[in-house]
């Protein structure tokens, strides 16, 4: 590990043993200025996103991945925090093109093939922006919906942040649907208000 950035202080001491613990970090540091127990609390969630034992047919709830960038209220509670950062690692990991990140991610239930950003991209788009046939592949194979509707950002308005006041959602296949962002309701394409 010569050649790679220094750990945090919180984890000096405590190299990372396995790629999903140097993930777990990864999806930690950029909040623990503003939430100190940010791995601990992502730890607590990961244990809890694992499948439980199998004690007969009854009991076959397993725990549900996050399948959109969660928002609650003007002040997050620290668990939602830790699973907003969790999708935006998640979408940081396709712009990397990190397809371990990506795999670990959705192994361990934290995040789905069609969980959405913050703007509404699928993950598919995110792919497809990236023009890395593999990922693309790998996201059709993890169950990726090709006809899931989701916004499309170029880099350029990734980069500075814009949105436009109304933008249209794609499906990977090209299909359009206009959406007014200011109600955020798909607009009919027979008609000129929102449905």
């Amino acid at each position: 590990m010569a050649d790679s950035e220094p750990l945090p202080l919180y984890v000096q001491d405590q190299e990372p043993q396995t790629a999903f613990d140097l993930l777990l970090t990864r999806i930690a540091v950029p909040i623990s200025t503003i939430l100190p127990d940010a791995h601990t609390i992502l730890e607590s969630f990961v244990e809890s996103q694992k499948a439980p034992a199998y004690n007969g047919p009854e009991n076959l709830n397993s725990p549900e991945p996050i399948d959109h960038y969660p928002t609650v209220g003007l002040i997050p509670d620290p668990l939602t925090l830790v699973k907003q950062q969790i999708v935006n690692e998640f979408f940081m990991a396709i712009r990397r093109e990190d397809d371990q990140a990506i795999a670990l991610l959705i192994q361990h239930n934290l995040v789905t093939a069609n969980t959405t950003s913050v703007i509404g991209q699928t993950p598919l788009l995110e792919a497809i922006l990236t023009k890395n046939i593999a990922i693309v592949k790998g996201f059709l194979d993890l169950g990726a919906d090709c006809n899931k509707f989701g916004v499309l950002v170029s880099r350029i308005q990734q980069t500075h942040l814009q949105l436009m006041p109304t933008r249209t959602e794609y499906t990977p296949l090209g299909n359009t649907h206009p959406i007014d962002a200011r109600c955020k309701r798909r607009l009919s394409p027979y008609r000129k208000a929102p449905l």
